[in-house]
């Protein structure tokens, strides 16, 4: 993984407006003089009312309510309101209501990716200080109408990035989010998560979302573990030589996934693209992926792509125990590739390795396919397997069903090929 940043709004002051009273003149003094003495004790009133105002909005935050602690969140009720959330990156959040952010036209993502350091080493490692990096509960509320700024290019979503040990995005849905053709860590939601966990997240309506580099419907790179959520979007990896793209998740590394769903469209729109799923990009040293499905979904890959599969483009771990894909489900698939597009499967296209990338990678990573199900068809590519493109000595498939009809052949194998000498399928 690879990446780079952007600006904060600023709040507006809200005046609590007084109204301006009208005095008669009237005819008779006694009366004059009753009207003088309500009129003021009126207005000593009405700057009570707006004083008293004034501080529940301070006490606020400028939100609906709360505090901003994990105990008492500030509340999000309005467009303006979600717009303060960059304000206090830190705090903790709670949407009292559903969202329609279409009055607002383009909107800034909430938290940006910018370097730990210009390290090296920490070039793909997130700042928690520019991040979103408290909590932000959904509360099962839904934020529509979505149109990401297109300013941005690394980091870019309805939260460009989350991270820090406490942060956490959950319950929340999020319909008609169009993210337009961005660089690096590309979601619908996130674009780059690497705080506690994502959960009960949903991406519907027409939303799409596209990027160069780990491109996902409702996370674009993840390092959080995703589970129970669901996408039903158009996910576009645009331009050649890029990596990851899938509904769930682009490329989710040291990532575990579990009870997740997608449908839709994955479109790999160059040549020697790889790492392309339906659900995920991959399962990147990732421990497991378990009770996930992909139904319905359509995905499309041009020349000299490789590494593409059903549930996820490549999977699995450099050292110790092999990634688990478990109980998942590739149902109703089309996967249309390029005669030269390489390492197609059912479930998982194979282990990374890439020629390019062999001085780190020298040969694929180890992953498990257990008690898992395929359905559809794969037209096109070499190396296609019904669940597995290609598997080294490392991996297994086992205990699997498929009925994936592969170049017209509805009896396939299920392992595309499995070589001792790899070197053979790693060249795009």
């Amino acid at each position: 993984m690879n990446g780079q940043t952007q600006s904060k709004m600023q709040l507006r002051a809200r005046e609590n407006p007084r109204g301006k009273k009208r005095y008669l003149a009237l005819a008779c003094a006694l009366m004059l003089s009753v009207s003088m003495l309500t009129g003021c004790q009126g207005q000593q009133a009405n700057d009570a009312a707006s004083s008293q105002v004034q501080s529940v909005s301070e006490q606020a935050g400028g939100f609906a309510g709360g505090s901003g602690t994990a105990q008492d969140p500030w509340q999000v009720a309005t467009a303006e309101q979600l717009n303060r959330v960059r304000e206090q990156l830190s705090g903790h959040y709670v949407l009292t209501a559903d969202i329609d952010l279409s009055p607002l036209g383009s909107f800034d993502p909430i938290g940006t990716f910018e370097p730990k350091s210009e390290k090296e080493e920490d070039a793909e490692t997130p700042s928690d200080a520019a991040a979103f990096s408290g909590t932000f509960d959904g509360a099962g509320h839904k934020i529509s109408n979505v149109a990401v700024s297109s300013k941005y290019q690394n980091g870019v979503g309805l939260f460009g990035c989350i991270s820090g040990e406490a942060a956490e995005l959950k319950d929340l849905t999020v319909e008609n989010i169009v993210v337009p053709s961005s660089q690096m860590y590309v979601g619908g939601i996130v674009g780059y998560a690497n705080g506690k966990e994502l959960s009960g997240l949903t991406l519907t309506g027409k939303s799409s979302v596209t990027g160069h580099f780990l491109v996902g419907g409702v996370v674009g790179a993840s390092h959080a573990d995703i589970k129970n959520c669901k996408a039903s979007a158009t996910v576009i990896l645009s331009g050649d030589n890029t990596q990851g793209a899938g509904l769930i998740v682009g490329g989710g590394e040291d990532c575990n996934v579990e009870g997740c769903e997608a449908s839709g469209a994955v479109e790999a729109k160059g040549t020697g693209c790889y790492s392309i799923g339906g659900l995920a990009g991959c399962f990147h040293n990732s421990e497991y992926a378990k009770n996930c499905t992909a139904d319905s979904v359509t995905i499309t890959a041009g020349e000299k792509s490789t590494l593409i599969g059903g549930l996820a483009g490549h999977a699995g771990t450099q050292s110790g125990a092999a990634t688990q894909i478990t109980d998942c489900k590739a149902t109703n698939i089309t996967i249309q590739a390029a005669d030269t597009a390489s390492r197609i499967g059912g479930i998982v296209g194979g282990g990374f390795y890439l020629n390019a990338y062999s001085k780190y990678y020298p040969e694929p990573t180890a992953f498990d396919v257990v008690n898992c199900t395929a359905s559809g068809k794969i037209d096109g590519g070499r190396f296609v397997g019904s669940v597995a493109g290609y598997v080294h000595n490392n991996a297994v498939v086992k205990d699997c069903t498929a009925q994936i009809a592969v170049n017209g052949n509805s009896n396939a194998e299920q392992i595309g090929a499995a070589y001792d000498s790899w070197k053979d399928v790693g060249a795009i």
